[in-house]
Formats: C-alpha cells, structure tokens, sequence
C-alpha cells in the first residue's frame, strides 16, 4: 500500500498542504469560521479582538463570537440557531463558571451535553472543541470575594464529564468533539497581573495570552491531531 505523502509532515506543513489542497478545489472559497461560544471571558474577548486586530493570529480563520450567561435550554437553543448561521468550522466551547452554585449540578451536566448534542447536529461540518472549565476566584482574587466552597468540586466533575465524552468519541473514531485544556497550555494567562482586580476576568494582557492560544489550537485542529487533550504547540 502506498504511503500517505503527508505522513511525516509537520503540523504546519499538514495544515499548508490542506489548504493548498482546498484552495486547488475551490480556488474562491471563503476563510473558515471559528466560533466562539461562552461566557464573559468569550464576550471580553471579542470586545478586546475589536480593538486589537493584530491579536488575532490566524488569519486563515475569520472568527466570530456569541455569549450565551447560562446553561438553560432555552438560552442554548437561541445560540445554537446564532452559531448554525455562520456555517462554522470549528466552535469552541468556552463556558465559565456561572452555573456552579445556582443550579443541581446534574441538571448543569445535562444541559451541557445537551447543547454539545445541538450544536454537533447543528453543524454537520465543525468541529466542537470543549474548553475545560477554568477555575473562578483564584488565590490572588480580592479576600473579601465570596467563594462558593463547592466550586471546585462541581467544576471538577464537569471537566471529567467533558473528558469522558471526548474519549468515548475518540474510541468510535469521532474526532468531531476536541478537549482544549488551556491551563498548563503555552501563553497560558495564569498569573495575577494578567487578571482585572475582581480576580475573574481577564484584562488586556490576559486577553492577549488567550488569543495566542487559539492559532495554534485552530492549526492543531485543522491538521486533524488527535492528542488527548488538545493542547496548543509552541509557537517558536
């Protein structure tokens, strides 16, 4: 049998040869859509992207971005319908932590896989990457915050649900539902001074280390990697 020729190709080489392929057949064809669904980091990140055009370092992807505040069925069928209209290529799932506290966290994890399932049938043609959840209130946070105490337990428990869809999709051979675990990540904005004083949200140099995520994520995506989980490579 023949070898494949892209078999020993760099990422980057694979995603040339890709696109090189898909411009051979469609030479007209517009940039693929990244969608970006979430809470208010996604809605933060969006204003910050206005202003800072030079921050978004995939120019082979245009990119979008709808906020959705809660998991409730109602909420997540309006941003299903919102994201389906751009005819996405990749989604990435970003929700925060706006859930734990308020609502039986079953009924969270079913409303997450819920829209997981919507969006998937929704856009026969994406790929769905799932953020991990990011700890909300870290220790630097001011001392006066209320931290809910079981937070890190029920974001836990979602972040294990989450890994065991993607794996039980990576078993059937279904590489449409991606893990992104972004701390730990290269540009990873962990550190206090990249955080605003609430100790939540991001500010201007937390925005911009996110968006350095995201080339890469979007590269490793389109060149089909299957790492588990799906982790940014180094951009020099």
């Amino acid at each position: 049998m023949a070898e494949d020729p892209g078999a020993h190709l760099s990422i980057l080489q694979q995603v040339h040869r890709v696109r090189s392929l898909q411009e051979q057949d469609s030479p007209s064809a517009p940039p693929p859509v990244c969608v970006i669904l979430g809470h208010s980091w996604a809605r933060n990140l969006q204003t910050f992207l206005r202003s800072n055009s030079g921050a978004w370092t995939a120019p082979h992807f245009e990119w979008r971005v709808e906020h959705v505040s809660t998991l409730t069925h109602a909420l997540n069928t309006r941003a299903v319908q919102r994201v389906a209209a751009y005819r996405p290529a990749v989604i990435l799932l970003m929700l925060g932590s706006n859930d734990f506290g308020k609502t039986d966290q079953s009924k969270v994890r079913q409303n997450y896989f819920k829209l997981v399932d919507e969006l998937l049938e929704s856009n026969p043609r994406a790929t769905l990457v799932c953020s991990q959840i990011e700890r909300r209130f870290p220790a630097w946070g001011p001392p006066n915050h209320p931290l809910y105490p079981g937070l890190e337990v029920e974001s836990g428990a979602l972040n294990q649900a989450i890994k065991r869809r993607v794996r039980r999709s990576k078993a059937q051979n279904n590489y449409r539902v991606r893990l992104f675990q972004l701390r730990g990540a290269p540009h990873t904005p962990d550190s206090r001074e990249k955080y605003r004083p609430d100790g939540v949200h991001l500010n201007h140099q937390g925005n911009n280390c996110l968006a350095a995520c995201l080339s890469p994520l979007l590269c490793r995506v389109e060149a089909h990697d299957k790492t588990l989980p799906l982790l940014p490579v180094r951009s020099g």
